[in-house]
Order: structure tokens, then sequence, then C-alpha cells
């Protein structure tokens, strides 16, 4: 016999801050369902979870003749996978290089669940911190921090990306330009990142440098994912890096070189491939580092490969005034922030909601047969998640997934984060 739900809930309700007993089913419903890359029809508009995880319903209903326990209201609002952001350097005062540089693993452990929670008011539900060009021993020392990080509190933190140091001394951008390894030959990778690599996540290289496709290759065999960036690299040296197994562009048009019409089109060119050998790209669409017409044009040649990154820095959340990039002084005033003393950009201070309200405008405006929310949603969820292999885990909301989602309007503001189908932020409004 079919039970009949035991209690009927709003989503503001004290209820969903409580981990529920075991094998208790809650359907999340009156919402605008975002799943698998798509809006559910008006029949498929319901949420089942169970024990943190997404269930289908159908399969529940009728294979296991069960209903759910608990009805959540959804006041309307759309419903989608949570956010992931792969590049971000820092947010809420907390700047991850520099933390790795003081080398204080206590504070570290600290100030990386102080960002885990507060970007849940983002609708981040999981992240890599960014660790840009420094010295070696900062970089070990992150990992032996993340590999003390034990909290269950927050965003889930995916494993580091290290943007550096192996970077183009030509296509540095904010980075220390003293510290860049320009060659991977005379440079062991143990001295560089350590021995114990597991919670690397991903690294950005500059394919053009010496020994580099080899070392692109070595990380990729060991599940270790490789994005090309911060480099100058001709078409020809950036495709032997995807043939290596490199899946990703860093922050596209930025730190690289210019798209050639006439003779080499450089690392752009890759976007060309996406039919053959298809590649991600990163995009900061804070309405600052890459004009509407540049996304337009990326977004054209390779709609599938689009993943929103915020490359967030310690300013994010703090508002105006003098922040730190590991040891880059930088400035922020309104939405941009600059190398102090510099007109080069130095990451951003916008939110991923704002980076997806933007795409989704600007992809609005190429063609009535794009939908720009649709898109942005997956390049902010599935893509990210797909690059780093684990979208069987995250960014699809399909059944067995993390059941991590957000609430959120039309207008991309966050009234409440979940993780594992837990309420861990709720908005104010």
């Amino acid at each position: 016999m079919l039970r009949k739900p035991t209690s009927k809930i709003c989503f503001r309700d004290d209820e969903l801050w409580r981990q529920q007993p075991p094998g208790t089913i809650i359907c999340f419903r009156n919402c605008r369902l975002f799943r698998n890359g798509t809006f559910g029809s008006d029949s498929d508009d319901e949420l089942w979870v169970r024990d943190g995880k997404v269930l289908d319903h159908q399969r529940i209903f009728y294979g296991e003749r069960k209903r759910p326990n608990l009805w959540v209201d959804c006041g309307g609002l759309t419903l989608a996978p949570g956010f992931v952001d792969i590049q971000m350097n820092g947010a809420f005062g907390v700047d991850f290089t520099s933390m790795a540089q003081m080398g204080d693993g206590k504070k570290a452990l600290e100030e990386l669940e102080e960002v885990a929670l507060k970007i849940l008011a983002f609708g981040v539900t999981a992240f890599c911190p960014t660790i840009i060009t420094t010295r070696p021993e900062a970089y070990k020392m992150f990992l032996k921090v993340l590999n003390e990080y034990n909290s269950t509190r927050g965003a889930r933190i995916l494993g580091a990306h290290f943007e550096g140091p192996f970077i183009s001394p030509i296509r540095v951008g904010c980075h220390p330009k003293s510290l860049v390894i320009a060659s991977l030959q005379d440079n062991s990778l143990d001295s560089v990142y350590g021995h114990d690599l597991s919670k690397l996540s991903y690294v950005t290289i500059a394919p053009e440098l010496p020994g580099a496709i080899e070392t692109i290759a070595f990380f990729c065999q060991k599940g270790i994912e490789v994005a090309i960036g911060h480099s100058d690299a001709s078409y020809e040296e950036a495709q032997k890096a995807v043939a290596a197994g490199a899946k990703n562009i860093t922050h596209l048009f930025n730190a690289m070189r210019p798209m050639g019409h006439r003779g080499d089109p450089g690392i752009f060119g890759l976007l060309a491939m996406c039919n053959i050998q298809p590649v991600y790209y990163g995009l900061i669409a804070d309405g600052i580092h890459v004009n509407e017409l540049a996304i337009q044009m990326a977004f054209n040649a390779n709609p599938s490969g689009a993943i929103l990154v915020t490359d967030g820095i310690a300013a994010l959340g703090q508002g105006n005034g003098r922040h730190s990039l590991g040891n880059v002084s930088v400035r922020v005033e309104g939405h941009v922030a600059k190398v102090d003393g510099t007109e080069t950009l130095a990451g951003s201070v916008s939110s991923m909601p704002h980076c997806v309200l933007t795409f989704s405008k600007v992809l609005n405006k190429i063609s009535n047969k794009c939908s720009g929310l649709v898109e942005a949603l997956k390049a902010a969820s599935f893509n990210p998640a797909n690059f780093l292999g684990i979208a069987t885990e995250m960014g699809t909301l399909k059944e067995g997934s993390n059941a991590d989602f957000v609430l959120i309007d039309d207008q991309l503001n966050v009234f409440a984060t979940f993780i594992g189908a837990i309420k861990c932020h709720q908005s104010d409004e």
C-alpha cells in the first residue's frame, strides 16, 4: 500500500536545515525544474531525493510502491543544479595563494571552511580553490591542507587548481613574472608540487614550454585534468596539447596570444575542432574580462564547451579598496579589480549568479533558437563537472547524483542553497 505523505512544508521551513531520518523521501515541488541540461515539462516538475541523493520518482513510485514522506513547496522558483566554480582564487577577504604562502595550517583550514560556507549565498555548491604562480613550498602546503580538510559544512571542495607556475613569461597577466618557471624539462614536478597529488584536480600549463607536452600526458595518465592557459602557443602547439590530453582553455581571450585572421589563430583555433576533438573553455562573463561579441563568437564556434568561472579574488564580497592576490597588490573600484598602479586586470569580484545572468543575456541576443538561461545554467554546472569527470555526481540532478541544488528566480537571485538535500543557505528576502 502507498503511504501518504506525513507533512507539507515551505522551502523556508527550518526543518530543512536538519538531517532527515535515514530513508526519508523528500519531494521538492511547485518549481521550474532544470535538470539534465533542460527545463522539465509540467508533468516533470518534482525532484525526489533520499539520503542526499536524487531519485527516479517513477521507479520509486511504481517499483518500490512508495510516496514521499515530506513535500516541500518551492514557491514557483527555478530549481537547478548547484553552481560549480572551478576557478576561484579566493573570496570574502581570503586569498588562497596567500594562505598557502603563510604556512599556517590551522588558520588555512578555518579560512577554507569560511569561504565554503559563505559562497553558498551565491549558489555555489562545489569549487576548486585556485593557486596562482607562487613558490613551490606554497603548492605543497596547500595540498597538505586539502588532505587535512574534512569539514562537511558548506560547499564541496573538489581539489585544487594550480594556475602556474608553468606559464609563458610573456602572458603572465597579473601573475608575478619572477616566480614563473618557463621550462618543465629541468624542473621535476615533485620539486614544485610535491609527491602527493591526490588533492590536485587540474592544472593550467602553457603548452609551448619545453617539456610541456610530456607533462600534460603525465598528468592526464594520473587522472589530473589539464587546461591550456597563460600561453603564447601557436595553433599547432595547442593541438599537440589536446592530443596529449588537455581538455580546457583557462579564461579564454585573457592572457593568451590574440587570434590571427591571416596567420596562426593560436589557442582560439581549438574551438573550431568541436566536431573532431572538442575542448572546454573558461569564460569570465562579468561584463569586463570579455566583450559580448567575443562571447558570442566563442559560443557560436563551440556551443557545448563553455564553462563559466568567476576567477574570483579575495575582494569578492568585500567591496572597494586594496586587496591581495598572492604576492600581487590589487585595487578594486566598482566591479573592476586591477593590479595596483596598472591597468592589468587581476581576477574578478563578480559572483557566479552575476556571470550566469550576463552570459544568458548575451546568448539571448544571438538567436531566438538559443535559450540563454539553459546554456548559462549548463555552463555553470554540468560543463565544469563534466570537464572534471564528476558529472555523475553533480551538475545534472540525474538519478543517483548528489542532491546539490539552488532555488533562484529569473534574475538569478539565490533564495536557498542545498547540499545533499539539506538547506545550507537561505536568503533574507
